[in-house]
């Protein structure tokens, strides 16, 4: 799959890389979209089960996903097994690379 420039970053990334290089990406997004703490955004921690964040920030969440990873998720993948935390959607991610 060819690079292509991402106007977020202004650099060239192989959105197959996605799963590696999406860990800091989706942090600072989490944190300045949803104003959370750097704890909020550690791996393991829970982001809707605890109620840090909600249905609706979900929607934002999977736009960004879609556009960070080139993946749309589908229905039934939004789930909290998937993306209940930066640790799930890293794996779904990866997973979501693998499979293509």
């Amino acid at each position: 799959m060819p690079a292509h420039s991402d106007p977020n970053t202004d650099q060239n990334t192989d959105r197959s890389a996605a799963p590696a290089l999406l860990r800091p990406r989706l942090q600072a997004f989490l944190s300045e979209t949803f104003g959370l703490a750097p704890a909020a955004v550690a791996d393991a921690a829970p982001l809707f089960s605890s109620g840090a964040l909600d249905s609706h920030n979900m929607i934002e969440l999977l736009v960004f996903l879609e556009e960070a990873t080139g993946f749309r998720p589908g229905w039934a993948e939004v789930s909290l097994e998937n993306l209940d935390s930066v640790g799930q959607i890293l794996a779904w991610a990866a997973r979501r690379a693998a499979a293509r």
